[in-house]
């Protein structure tokens, strides 16, 4: 293992047992970029999320790679008990039902005057399409699952940008929408 991913790994937990989910996050993601199934940070991925359905795929990953891995099994088994949970939940909910018999309006979409943070991001060349086409999957998941976050936030999360370029990018996009409106 290499002395950079040794580094963003032991970082990442010091983030996490500090409580600082997200910076640690964002270190276990670069470390998957350098090692794409390395069992710590899938392992402390999941361990750090929010969202059940998320840790269910990590720990489905460690399995997969390893199936001797008896910690990730375990955890795998208690994700899957929590995610049938929180599905029943949401099946038996009175505002599902709710939600599904009501019809989508229809309607045009206007043109945006002020371009989506991915268009300034994806100009800068910070994230590539794919990364924004993931990213924006990952985005309505959350948002589906009733844990919604931001576009920006999500790319930082997944590590493909830093919170410096999600800045300079919202920089960008405030700056077009002042001369835009307020000129």
């Amino acid at each position: 293992m290499s002395n950079d991913l040794l580094t963003l790994l032991n970082t990442g937990v010091e983030e996490a047992m500090s409580g600082s989910k997200s910076r640690a996050r964002t270190l276990f993601r670069r470390a998957l970029n350098m090692d794409r199934t390395n069992e710590t940070a899938l392992l402390w991925l999941a361990w750090t999320t929010d969202d059940v359905y998320e840790a269910v795929e990590l720990l489905e990953q460690v399995v997969a790679h390893n199936p001797a891995n008896q910690e990730a099994r375990s955890y795998l088994l208690q994700a899957h008990t929590r995610k049938n949970e929180l599905d029943k939940m949401v099946a038996d909910s009175t505002t599902l039902g709710v939600w599904s018999r009501l019809q989508p309006q229809k309607y045009s979409k206007p043109r945006l005057a002020v371009p989506f943070i991915g268009e300034y991001l994806l100009r800068q060349r910070y994230i590539t399409q794919q990364q924004l086409d993931l990213a924006l999957k990952r985005h309505s998941e959350l948002a589906r699952r009733g844990s919604p976050k931001m576009v920006g936030q999500v790319l930082v999360e997944l590590g493909y940008i830093s919170q410096h370029q999600l800045e300079s990018g919202l920089q960008q996009q405030r700056g077009e929408f002042d001369y835009r409106f307020q000129n």
